[in-house]
């Protein structure tokens, strides 16, 4: 076989552009709660603040 006869063929974006949705979709799905469970975790929250929807006070590494 010669060089000119051989071709290679270029990878698809086709597969990319399908897959990316539903990685967007998990990520967003999966990934708010975890940030948000990490946030409350350093959070000093009581009924009071959780029923009100007052903010909490940050209660760090205590």
């Amino acid at each position: 076989m010669s060089a000119d006869r051989v071709r290679r063929r270029r990878p698809s974006l086709l597969p990319s552009l399908l897959i990316g949705p539903t990685v967007l979709a998990l990520v967003l799905v999966l990934g708010y709660p975890l940030v948000d469970m990490v946030v409350l975790a350093f959070q000093d929250m009581t009924r009071e603040q959780l029923f009100s929807g007052a903010v909490p006070p940050w209660a760090g590494l205590e």
